[in-house]
């Protein structure tokens, strides 16, 4: 790698934070287990600690994996095996209600096939979750300890976009997960993911916010974006509107699969580098090499396939909560075929790639999230150094 090539992305950063399109960020790249590149520009720095969102998401995937090699979970099981409550769920159609020909499994919350919704888009279903989300966002503000079969049962009260397996759409699976896991160890799934993960990596900043100490006052600052693109501080009052009960910012009871974890570049290149080394990292084995090779690779058949219905990530798949890259000229990518990671609601990103070794963690903290073009040209200057 041409680390002086790097550098471009000194003059990116400096220009986005002069034309004030970004008050704060940083970035790690790591090539062949060796740190080649950090950066931290404006407000942000190296220990800065960023509220990741739906990066904990490839978290829960290798949590669910580490049970699944262990015997405890098989990813055709029904979820309702777990939670009675998904038993007989019903499908939302412009007749009304059907009953579901499927039942929602385990492999459906990781590949986002679940008939799942998240909070917010216009469908019976994501309005009446939006209705749920104001109750445990309430309940929660109100003091009421809210765990995560609790959060679950709720969710299996909402009808599904779809019949489980026939499509994609990215939802509160992950919740699903996290709750599953709770039920199978008995532990508190923060604690869980704390001793089978993140103590064994040396995670020492990755922690839900309400397990964060001394370590909250490192919470790197929220921004919004204007409508000419500038973004300034963010009023308490717009983070609360753009959040809701299953991905807070605050201090919950609630430990989701989904988002909610908070973590540093340092510590989240750790599991970055777990997963580029198969499931190893400096003699510390989470997942076995076999169970890893699956997590990043493609599940959806070509007709779900078909439905991924997000803007960033054309060239992709998706499954066991990573995108997977699978066609590099739809992307519009210098990168490479296999690279697969995930990003979260306030810009935070990471990528693997096994081809090249190569592994990268941005961090910025936005209410409306990635700027799709800058993270373009920093993929473009990375892959541009090889």
């Amino acid at each position: 790698m041409d680390v002086q090539k790097l550098k471009n992305l000194d003059s990116l950063f400096q220009q986005e934070i002069k034309a004030e399109r970004l008050k704060g960020c940083s970035i790690k790249i790591l090539h062949k287990g060796q740190s080649v590149y950090e950066g931290c520009f404006g407000s942000d720095t190296m220990e800065s600690v960023y509220r990741i969102f739906s990066m904990t998401k490839p978290i829960t995937a290798v949590a669910v994996l580490m049970l699944v090699e262990r015997g405890l979970l098989d990813q055709n099981e029904p979820v309702s095996k777990f939670i009675p409550e998904f038993a007989g769920m019903k499908v939302a159609t412009p007749e009304g209600e059907v009953p579901a020909k499927n039942e929602i499994t385990i492999a459906h919350c990781l590949n986002m096939t679940s008939g799942l919704v998240y909070p917010g888009l216009d469908s019976v279903s994501a309005i009446r979750l939006g209705k749920e989300a104001e109750r445990i966002s309430v309940r929660q503000e109100f003091g009421e300890s809210l765990d995560g079969l609790s959060v679950a049962k709720a969710i299996a009260n909402i009808p599904l976009l779809f019949e489980p397996g026939t499509a994609w759409n990215y939802s509160v699976s992950g919740d699903v997960l996290s709750a599953v896991v709770e039920l199978v160890t008995g532990v508190r799934y923060g604690e869980f993911l704390r001793r089978a993960i993140f103590e064994p990596l040396g995670m020492k900043d990755t922690a839900y916010v309400s397990g964060l100490g001394e370590r909250e006052e490192r919470l790197a600052e929220i921004y919004t974006r204007l409508p000419d693109g500038r973004v300034v501080p963010a009023s308490k009052q717009q983070i609360e509107i753009a959040t809701n009960g299953f991905v807070s910012t605050k201090s919950t009871s609630f430990d989701g699969g989904g988002s909610g974890l908070c973590s540093t570049l340092a510590d989240y290149s750790q599991f970055a580098l777990m997963l580029l080394g198969e499931g190893e990292l400096d003699g510390v084995r989470i997942l076995g090499r076999k169970t890893a090779e699956l997590l990043h690779t493609d599940c959806l058949p070509e007709n779900v396939r078909r439905t991924i219905n997000f803007n960033n990530i054309k060239g992709y798949s998706y499954s066991n909560l990573v995108r997977i890259m699978k066609d590099t000229g739809e992307a519009l990518s210098n990168g490479s075929v296999g690279e697969y990671g995930w990003d979260g609601m306030l810009g935070t990103y990471f990528m693997v790639d096994p081809k090249e070794e190569l592994v990268m963690v941005y961090g910025q903290q936005i209410l409306e999230g990635l700027d799709e073009i800058l993270m373009r040209k920093i993929r473009s200057i990375l892959y541009g150094a090889l």
